[in-house]
């Protein structure tokens, strides 16, 4: 959207290139629900819930329980992202639910079988699923126009953490220019 102003305000070009810079690696991701009993084995070992992450594993980057967020669920709920390099391999695919099954068996040989049989599954495809290179501080802004700031997890960092200091940050900004702070 910052590119038909470059055209009217040619200022606003480095705010645009920095913008660019900014690049994300794909993901695909899945999240599955099971039946109370289905999952057990995992609930039961892991009440307060589970997350694995930084495996070096060909298919998942990042997998956990889901459902352990809410004290509550009424079912478990597993989510697991996958690698880049699966992302990119399989992100056109046009058989989505499958490519949702191979995460869940490659899912399934770390945790449990038990993962191979949910009750309901959604796959999603993020094209700009994890950061792969932050913008260097945390607010994209340029004087060109004041009240224009740019926020999330690509700025200054690759996670949701990040994304919420980055938004304060943007607002601190805004707020600042305007004079109301």
């Amino acid at each position: 959207m910052v590119a038909p102003a470059v055209a009217q305000n040619p200022t606003l070009s480095p705010f645009l290139a920095a913008a660019e810079a900014v690049t994300f690696d794909p993901v695909i991701t899945v999240m599955a629900g099971y039946a109370a009993q289905a999952l057990a084995p995992f609930t039961d070992r892991y009440p307060s819930g589970w997350i694995i992450r930084g495996m070096d594993h060909p298919v998942l980057r990042w997998m956990a329980l889901d459902s352990s967020k809410r004290p509550t669920a009424p079912y478990p709920v597993v989510v697991a992202h996958s690698t880049a390099p699966f992302a990119q391999a399989y992100f056109e695919s046009d058989d989505l639910p499958q490519v949702g099954t191979q995460i869940l068996r490659q899912a399934a040989s770390i945790v449990g079988d038990g993962l191979t049989q949910p009750a309901w599954v959604q796959v999603h495809r993020w094209r700009y699923g994890f950061v792969k290179i932050a913008h260097p501080a945390e607010v994209l802004c340029t004087e060109a126009v004041p009240t224009l700031a740019g926020c999330g997890d690509w700025c200054a960092g690759r996670e949701v953490k990040d994304a919420i200091r980055s938004g304060q940050a943007a607002a601190r900004r805004i707020l600042d220019v305007l004079g109301t702070v």
